[in-house]
């Protein structure tokens, strides 16, 4: 499991990720406990499992550890990662959060900010969605009546209108 982003115009290094996952982290105590007790625990995993830390060890042994705790499901495998599942989780959502309120994130969006309209041209048309809305249930998301969503490669499902929610699809 890799944590992709788009590349178009750069990837979440590029768009300062990393450095806004550290203003983030530096302004609250139990985001640095919940980011350094997974960071920790990663490091010792890799020691323990290959004998050596995370840079160290070959790319297919890097995945093998991320597949594992990249996804919800696999807490109801393995109750025992639930903790390491859970600092993924906020590490990919600080992650995409960075990516996407970054200049870079905002090209991609195509997000054009508020601007001046000498005439409104009108809202766009309402689009139906192109997601399973049942199956979307399934996996937990929040479902509001009349959501738009589409899928985006890479990126999974996103509302049309271009802006990212975590763990819910917004209300019309």
């Amino acid at each position: 499991m890799r944590l992709f982003l788009p590349q178009k115009y750069g990837g979440a290094v590029e768009a300062g990720a990393p450095e806004f996952i550290d203003l983030l982290t530096s302004e609250n105590k139990d985001l640095q406990l919940r980011l350094g007790g997974g960071i920790m625990w990663l490091d010792a995993t890799w020691r323990e499992s290959y004998g050596q830390s995370y840079l160290q060890c070959a790319p297919e042994q890097r995945a093998e550890i991320l597949d594992l705790i990249a996804f919800r499901k696999n807490s109801n495998r393995y109750p025992r990662l639930g903790a390491c599942i859970e600092f993924f989780l906020t590490l990919r959502k600080y992650t995409a959060d960075g990516f996407f309120t970054s200049e870079i994130g905002i090209k991609y969006l195509g997000y054009i900010g508020n601007t001046y309209l000498k005439e409104f041209p009108g809202c766009p048309p309402y689009r139906k969605p192109s997601a399973d809305l049942g199956s979307l249930q399934k996996q937990g998301a929040t479902i509001c009546n009349r959501a738009r969503l589409e899928v985006r490669p890479g990126l999974g499902w996103l509302p049309s209108d271009g802006l990212l929610f975590h763990n819910q699809i917004r209300e019309e």
